[in-house]
């Protein structure tokens, strides 16, 4: 059964993937009690109230009207060699509709879909993966790109943060005995920087 993928199993849904905190159990890694770990800050929310996307100088604000819709009304020339869908989101009719501004030459690059429900990620694989071009599927290569962490990189990542060259954006804090509420602010999804929970009430 530890096999099967969370969403068939009815798993609770992570909050995020990256991590930040401080060590209280080394568990023989070379880590130790008391070390600062900062993980990944992510690029981009479909939940952030303002989400742009830059091409050839061009914004796009995807709450104005759906983003798909901006692209092709731009009508790109020449179209797009590589579009970058950084935040993962399943709905994957920015693919669908990459025909039009992406060429046919181009690739769509995407994190990977992320989301719940059995139905919505049938629906992404025969349309994005399956969906062969004479029954309608989309002429442009769809490809997942991920990245693998390396610990000298994570090392020179923390530095730029010690240095205060990289800054996190904070959301909200919350007091450890409120972990409850920064987990629902989470699943609204409407978060525009790091939710933080403040485990030492005495911590600046």
């Amino acid at each position: 059964m530890g096999l099967l993928p969370g969403f068939i199993l009815r798993r609770v849904q992570a909050a995020e993937f990256d991590l930040a905190g401080v060590v209280v159990d080394g568990n023989n890694t070379d880590l130790k009690e008391g070390d600062e770990v900062f993980g990944w800050i992510p690029l981009g929310n479909p939940g952030c109230d303002v989400w742009l996307t830059c091409a050839r100088e061009q914004f796009f604000d995807y709450t104005k009207s759906p983003l798909h819709e901006q692209l092709i009304a731009a009508n790109p020339t020449p179209k797009y060699d590589v579009f970058l869908e950084a935040v993962g989101v399943l709905d994957p009719t920015l693919f669908l509709k990459s025909e039009a501004y992406l060429d046919p030459h181009g690739v769509f690059i995407s994190v990977g879909p992320q989301g719940s429900g059995v139905g919505n990620y049938v629906h992404f694989v025969w349309n994005v993966l399956l969906k062969p071009g004479f029954l309608g599927g989309v002429k442009r290569k769809w490809k997942l790109v991920s990245v693998k962490p390396v610990e000298k990189d994570i090392r020179e990542f923390a530095k730029l943060v010690e240095e205060g060259k990289i800054k996190p954006v904070v959301d909200s804090v919350y007091e450890f005995e409120d972990a409850l509420k920064a987990y629902e602010r989470i699943l609204t999804k409407r978060a525009t920087g790091k939710v933080v929970v403040r485990v030492d009430p005495t911590a600046a």
